[in-house]
């Protein structure tokens, strides 16, 4: 090392990769739009090419109509030969690809629906609720100024004075349709 120098890398030379600072700089000239424009359309290329053979791999698993072998054959051929394997599963059961995706979404929802219920309760009609209320009065949970008023929640009418919870829910007219 060379006193008063500050590094043993040549001098003239960039990061210490052995190209100087001249060379570099040419590289990056020569480097046109053009050639930035086809490497990004490659790099896209690339993740559509990721993203179809995940969606393939999600189909080809989610699949009922196939076997085990079938499926094999499928997911060896999608990785051993991409582009062919890719074009082969879209024109042989790109249909069904939908029809999966579908039927995928309809059971999450249902399965949605039925752990939405689960946590809510399950929607019971007026009669059924006002059941259960009486049962929580005979067992003393509630009182039976707080059965009134929940049962007059229930019904939709405002609470009367406590024991009057029989109000009439007919019309004026004394006729009910």
């Amino acid at each position: 090392m060379v006193a008063g120098s500050a590094s043993a890398r040549p001098s003239g030379t960039a990061g210490g990769s052995g190209k100087s600072e001249v060379e570099v700089a040419m590289v990056a000239a020569t480097f046109g739009v053009g050639q930035v424009v086809f490497t990004l359309l490659w790099v896209f290329a690339f993740f559509v090419q990721i993203w179809l053979m995940v969606s393939i791999f999600i189909d080809v698993f989610r699949s009922d109509d196939l076997s085990g072998l079938a499926k094999a054959g499928w997911v060896v051929l999608v990785i051993a030969v991409p582009v062919i394997g890719i074009l082969a599963y879209l024109i042989r059961r790109g249909d069904r690809m939908l029809v999966h995706r579908t039927q995928a979404a309809r059971d999450a929802r249902a399965q949605f629906d039925h752990t939405l219920q689960d946590l809510v309760g399950a929607r019971r009609s007026k009669a059924d609720e006002i059941a259960r209320l009486a049962v929580l009065r005979d067992r003393r949970d509630i009182t039976a100024e707080e059965f009134e008023h929940l049962k007059a929640d229930v019904i939709g009418q405002e609470p009367g004075p406590a024991g009057d919870g029989a109000q009439s829910a007919a019309p004026a007219g004394g006729r009910v349709s």
